[in-house]
């Protein structure tokens, strides 16, 4: 994707130049309104090189000024860039989220560490193979010395707590020159989860709730259910995601959306109709040639289900083995 591109007459995308596994292409930003100061929605994570992309693309399409920054949720590749951007623009601007939950911050947290933890040690097998070919190359002629390998700085953003933003509550409106956004409440990805209805445009900006490509992970099921029918009973002609392209039928994705959990639901069934096990057995069971990297992301979607079934009374945990509950088992 381009790193800014113009959606319409009112939207600018800004591109939050942090593309990845869990990101895609990058954390879509977007620059809203058609006057000199408009309202920018989410910040990136914090990527040195999104404050010059934001700066470009507000002197190309004649923005002077945020009005406001409007954060869809609490995920540090939304909110990772709010501090640079108000050092650059001035720390006067007004950033508004919902509140979040901080057990589930934390759980998050936990999350996160595993997935790094799993990244560091594919990391040092991958540095053991090359060590040891290197080794091999000397051996087989000493002549050639291996070239040492600069360490890569890593750039270590940690999630920081924003102490001064303004809570939203469900249905506030915000009014820039030549657009109007109105706060739609969609839990379920977080607990603080926001998408943002443009009503000139009739559009959605609905942050990680859907994707323009891919499945995004949940945190609650049945509040990501009801969060994705309110999005579609909203009737939008196009849809501004966190992540990936424009969706222009919104109506299609967000069906898709809700098709693709109901089947997970059924292939989680499948697996233990044949048999119990742990929710990583499921993972490694139902999403077959999925990145060992992305398994912590996958097994927090498959608990959410296993938990859904828990509560209707049809799986049923003991010592992290899960199975479903038989007649026999019920009495």
């Amino acid at each position: 994707a381009a790193s800014v591109s113009r959606l319409s007459e009112r939207v600018v995308r800004v591109m939050g130049m942090n593309p990845g596994p869990m990101t895609l292409t990058g954390t879509n930003t977007y620059l809203v309104g058609s006057g000199k100061k408009r309202i920018l929605i989410d910040t990136g994570e914090g990527n040195e090189k999104y404050i010059p992309n934001l700066v470009s693309a507000m002197k190309v399409h004649q923005c002077e000024a945020l009005q406001m920054i409007i954060l869809t949720h609490y995920h540090h590749d939304h909110i990772g860039g709010v501090h640079s951007v108000l050092k650059t623009f001035g720390d006067d601007i007004p950033v508004y989220k919902m509140t979040k939950n901080q057990d589930e911050v934390d759980a998050e947290m936990m999350m996160v560490e595993e997935m790094k933890k799993a990244a560091a040690q594919k990391q040092a097998q991958k540095q053991k193979r090359e060590q040891y070919q290197q080794q091999q190359q000397v051996q087989n002629n000493p002549t050639n010395h291996p070239t040492k390998n600069n360490e890569r700085k890593t750039n270590s953003n940690s999630t920081e707590c924003l102490a001064d933003f303004k809570t939203i509550p469900n249905g506030m409106i915000f009014e820039t020159d030549g657009a109007t956004l109105e706060a739609v409440y969609t839990p379920g990805h977080t607990s603080d989860h926001m998408a943002l209805l443009l009503k000139e445009e009739k559009s959605i900006f609905s942050g990680d709730c859907v994707l323009g490509t891919g499945t995004t992970v949940v945190g609650d099921l049945p509040s990501y259910m009801k969060s994705l029918n309110r999005l579609l009973d909203l009737d939008a002609k196009t849809l501004y995601p966190g992540h990936g392209p424009v969706v222009h039928r919104p109506g299609d994705k967000i069906r898709e959306y809700i098709n693709h959990r109901n089947k997970r639901e059924s292939q989680i069934l499948d697996f233990l109709k044949a048999g119990s096990g742990t929710s990583l057995d499921i993972v490694k069971g139902v999403y077959k040639g999925l990145s060992e990297k992305l398994h912590p992301a996958a097994e927090r979607n498959v608990i959410q289900h296993l938990l859904k079934l828990k509560d209707e009374g049809r799986a049923t945990e003991k010592q992290g083995t899960w199975r479903l509950v038989t007649s026999s088992s019920s009495l």
